[in-house]
């Protein structure tokens, strides 16, 4: 957990994580989809379980139980969640078109920020 070692990395973290979900928002590919996993599990390590696996189901694109699979973050998720609750997020998320789960990846990374970054400073 080195990233989250203290609240600088934590915020750098999140603005590189955000310009990768503009990268995917615009090109809408697979490639670009794989730079989304990494600020899903930023996303579940700060709590934010539900719209992380949101994000895992609007980048993969293999039903909840392969997915777990493709990453032990996702197993992690998935366990913590229940795997009901996992599966309905993930199904979510699956539905989203990229411009919408960016919505929603932006979305999450402000939270983020205000609720371990702003209130730290």
């Amino acid at each position: 957990m080195g990233l989250l070692a203290d609240t600088i990395e934590v915020d750098a973290a999140l603005s590189l994580f955000a310009e990768q979900v503009d990268v995917w928002q615009v090109m809408g590919d697979s490639y670009a989809a794989s730079g989304v996993g990494q600020p899903a599990d930023m996303l579940a390590r700060l709590g934010y379980l539900e719209g992380a696996a949101q994000l895992y189901g609007a980048v993969n694109l293999v039903d909840p139980e392969m997915a777990a699979t493709l990453s032990p973050a996702i197993v992690t998720i998935r366990d913590t969640m229940g795997r009901n609750a996992f599966a309905a997020a993930y199904e979510t998320g699956a539905r989203l078109s990229p411009q919408a789960a960016g919505q929603l990846a932006h979305q999450l990374v402000a939270q983020a920020r205000t609720e371990h970054v702003d209130n730290n400073t």
